[in-house]
């Protein structure tokens, strides 16, 4: 079972996410900022996490293409799936909010 980590700062959106990766995905870690994400690559690396699911914006505090970038940096072989509705797409795949319910379907293509 593929090891996840989400990040959004909107706590529903990341209730959201688990709720569509339960039984398939593990969603092993959760951060509600960047600073948090940022602090726990360690736990990234150490739980073997393959897939990470990163909000676009976080108002105030920069956008998820720069915690892309330094996961990138410190695990290569990471995926990373852009999870927005208003900015411009990076990572490995871009899913727009609004069609949230196909994640399962764009993890598979990631990993794949």
């Amino acid at each position: 079972m593929p090891k996840v980590f989400v990040v959004d700062d909107e706590p529903a959106m990341r209730e959201l996410v688990v709720a569509i990766l339960a039984g398939t995905h593990e969603v092993v870690l959760q951060a509600s900022s960047l600073q948090e994400a940022k602090e726990a690559i360690p736990q990234v690396k150490q739980l073997g996490i393959s897939v990470c699911i990163i909000d676009g914006a976080f108002p105030h505090f920069g956008d998820g293409a720069a915690l892309s970038k330094v996961l990138r940096e410190q695990i290569p072989t990471i995926k990373i799936i852009s999870l927005s509705g208003d900015y411009q797409p990076w990572g490995d795949r871009h899913l727009s909010k609004m069609n949230i319910l196909l994640l399962l379907q764009v993890i598979e293509e990631v990993l794949t």
